[in-house]
C-alpha cells in the first residue's frame, strides 16, 4: 500500500481541484475515461467537426438557435453561479471583461447553465441572480435537462468551447493556466482562448485545440429512464 500512495495521491489531489479531462483522444493527450453522462457514440460533438445545431432559451424566455449564428466566431461558455471557480474569474478574474472585449472584435459569447433545475445554480433564478451580479450583457442559455451539455461532454465550470464561422468546434478545455488567479507551479498566466482566436485571426489552425479543463463538476440532472 505505501508503495502505492505516491501514485495515488496526485491522482485524490485532481479529484478535489476539480480537474477533469475530455476523451477526444485525436486531439487530447489528457485520456481519461469515458464520462458517466457521455451520450451515445455518434452525437458527441467532436474538435474539427461540425457542430450540430441546437436551440436553447435565455432568460427572457428567448430561443437562441446556434445555426442562426453561423458567419461568427462563437463562444460557449458553461457556467455555474454557486461555482468558486466560475464566481473568482467573473468578479475577479479573466471573464470580468472578456466576453464584452470579444464582442467588440466581432466573437460573439453564449453561457450555458446545464446544472439541472433541482441542482444548487441550476434554473433562472439563479442565472439571473448571477447575470445581474456579475453585469453579464450576453446571453444566459438554460440546459436543464443537460442535452446540450451532454452533446459537447462539458464537464466544468468555467469551461470554454470555440466555433469558428463554418461552425466547426476548433478549441475546447480551461479558459486560462491560472484557476482563481494562480498559476500551479509558478509561471506566466496565459489566456488559452485568447491565444486560441488569435490564431484564428492570422489564419492558422489553433495551435493547441484542447485544454484540461478545471473547476466544478457540472450538476446534471439524473436521466430519465425509459421503461
Amino acid at each position: 500500500m505505501r508503495r502505492l500512495l505516491p501514485l495515488l495521491l496526485p491522482l485524490a489531489l485532481a479529484a478535489c481541484r476539480g480537474d477533469l479531462v475530455h476523451h477526444r483522444t485525436a486531439y487530447d493527450p489528457f485520456v481519461g475515461p469515458p464520462s458517466p453522462t457521455a451520450i451515445p457514440p455518434g452525437t458527441l460533438v467532436e474538435l474539427g467537426q461540425e457542430v450540430p445545431d441546437f436551440v436553447l432559451s435565455d432568460l427572457d424566455g428567448e430561443r437562441v438557435r446556434l445555426s442562426d449564428l453561423r458567419g461568427n466566431r462563437v463562444v460557449l461558455e458553461w457556467l455555474d453561479p454557486d461555482c468558486p471557480f466560475s464566481r473568482f474569474a467573473h468578479e475577479h478574474g479573466a471573464l470580468r471583461t472578456l466576453a464584452r472585449e470579444l464582442r467588440a472584435r466581432g466573437v460573439l459569447w453564449l453561457a450555458v447553465n446545464s446544472a439541472g433545475e433541482e441542482k444548487p445554480g441550476g434554473g433562472a433564478a439563479a442565472s439571473r441572480a448571477a447575470a445581474q451580479a456579475w453585469g453579464l450583457e450576453h446571453p444566459v442559455l438554460l440546459d436543464p435537462t443537460g442535452e446540450v451539455g451532454r452533446m459537447f461532454d462539458a464537464t466544468t465550470t468555467p469551461e470554454v468551447f470555440l466555433i469558428d464561422e463554418r461552425g466547426v468546434l476548433v478549441y475546447v478545455g480551461a479558459l486560462d493556466n491560472a484557476p482563481f488567479g494562480k498559476v500551479r507551479g509558478g509561471g506566466e498566466p496565459l489566456n488559452y482562448l485568447e491565444q486560441a482566436l488569435g490564431d484564428l485571426a492570422q489564419g492558422r489552425p489553433v495551435a493547441v485545440p484542447a485544454r484540461q479543463s478545471y473547476g466544478c463538476r457540472i450538476k446534471y440532472a439524473q436521466p430519465v429512464l425509459q421503461r
